[in-house]
């Protein structure tokens, strides 16, 4: 998309900040790896200077640039969430203007009524504050989230499987852990539903079913290294039969044959048995694939009941 604005498009100052941004960001949904973090910080900088609506966001009179210069304060507020702090006073720093850019986003997408925008401005903070150790704070944006995707029934796959997610481990801070792990294998549900939601599934949706997983297997295999290890079986087996039959292998793993995996942490052989199966690489953007295939008829066997998922 780039290349093709790049090469019919005269306005192309901005294209290299934003290439800058996307190389440095992690993939996929996932804010954790390698990053350079103080490289993406550095782009969005630029980029904001380049489409003319850096400066203080009041000045700002068109929706489009406010629209603009929102993004680019999440993409900030990330930065300053994952980048490396040299002591704690700096970590505390980076941590208080995070904060101040997710507010300053949220006042710009409420000025324009961007109710779906906001939805996932406070379900990031949600998260922020819960990996702050502030859980009061984040289950207070989880709540504001919610309510969003309730009252305006965005029917968003991604935010739905997202929110799922961050209430599992709200749920783990506060030692609920049946709770969590049932919000757990939600977010693994909406997460496969994303793949043909609104549309086939491509690499990012893909990712993102990889992420939502892996997220599952890294809770249930922490729970088991606390010396857990019978009710981490348990919850993993509660997640796979929340999951549609159809679409997860016919083969029910035995609690050894868990016990076993999670112990030695393939999450491959977990994924395999416990979750449905994901697109593959070839099926990617087929609306005719044997995976949509499989997609639909579990859709139809899990009823109406999973729209009440938030």
């Amino acid at each position: 998309l780039l290349d093709d604005w790049a090469s019919s498009q005269v306005d192309v100052e901005w294209l290299n900040e934003l290439s800058e941004v996307l190389v440095s960001h992690p993939p996929g949904s996932s804010m954790q790896g390698t990053a350079d973090w103080s490289r993406v910080a550095a782009a969005l900088r630029r980029l904001r200077v380049a489409c003319g609506i850096s400066g203080p966001p009041s000045t700002l009179k068109e929706e489009d640039q406010r629209h603009c210069r929102a993004l680019t304060d999440i993409f900030c507020a990330r930065a300053c969430r994952y980048r490396d702090a040299v002591s704690a006073q700096e970590r505390a720093e980076f941590d208080a203007e995070a904060d101040n850019l997710y507010r300053q986003a949220a006042t710009l997408l409420s000025t324009d009524g961007d109710q779906w925008g906001l939805a996932w401005v406070h379900l990031e903070l949600a998260e922020f504050w819960h990996q702050g150790r502030q859980e009061q704070k984040g289950l207070e944006n989880w709540n504001l989230a919610a309510a969003l995707n309730i009252k305006w029934q965005f029917q968003d796959e991604e935010l739905i499987a997202s929110l799922q997610r961050v209430s599992g481990d709200l749920y783990c801070a506060r030692q609920e852990w049946s709770a969590a792990f049932a919000a757990y294998g939600r977010a693994v549900l909406h997460a496969y539903l994303f793949q043909n939601r609104p549309h086939p599934p491509d690499w990012y949706t893909l990712q993102f079913y990889r992420d939502t997983t892996e997220w599952t297997l890294e809770r249930l295999a922490e729970f088991a290294e606390q010396g857990l290890m019978t009710q981490a079986v348990e919850y993993a087996l509660a997640v796979r039969r929340a999951l549609p039959a159809i679409a997860v292998a016919r083969v029910v793993p035995t609690p050894q044959a868990i016990e076993g995996l999670l112990t030695t942490r393939k999450f491959d052989a977990l994924r395999m048995f416990l979750f449905p199966t994901a697109p593959t690489v070839d099926e990617l953007g087929d609306a005719r694939s044997s995976f949509i295939d499989i997609w639909e008829e579990a859709v139809e066997d899990l009823g109406a009941e999973v729209a009440d998922d938030l």
